[in-house]
């Protein structure tokens, strides 16, 4: 259970530090060396179970190179921020299917190509 008001904004720049960390490539635990606390600080930080404090959030700010307010944008909203993590999900899984290609394996992409096409198949006849 969380021990602060407001869960909403500490969830909310939970999971702007995670899409950051997860664009940057950067595990909790590369993280976390960054920032001399245990990695399961962070993943307590991504969650909003616990309030980040404001040095460690300026820290962030910087490791990320972005400014402190890309923690607070949408916060009302929350609609680019869901948007930013779908697009974030897309682009990894974009990655995944880039290294099948360039592991150059006939059988993975031909496997590959067919799953899709399947997956595709189905969303086209429920259109």
């Amino acid at each position: 259970m969380p021990k602060h008001k407001n869960i909403e904004l500490f969830k909310h720049i939970g999971l702007k530090i995670r899409i950051k960390r997860r664009e940057l490539n950067l595990s909790q635990e590369k993280l976390a060396e960054m920032l001399n606390v245990a990695y399961t600080q962070v993943y307590n930080y991504e969650t909003g179970r616990f309030k980040i404090p404001l040095d460690y959030l300026l820290e962030l700010a910087d490791i990320f190179n972005v400014d402190l307010n890309y923690f607070l944008s949408d916060f009302n909203s929350g609609k680019k921020v869901k948007l930013e993590n779908e697009n974030l999900e897309l682009n990894k899984t974009i990655g995944m299917v880039k290294k099948i290609y360039n592991f150059k394996d006939d059988n993975l992409i031909y496997g590959l190509k067919k799953s899709i096409e399947s997956i595709y198949n189905v969303i086209k006849t429920k259109k």
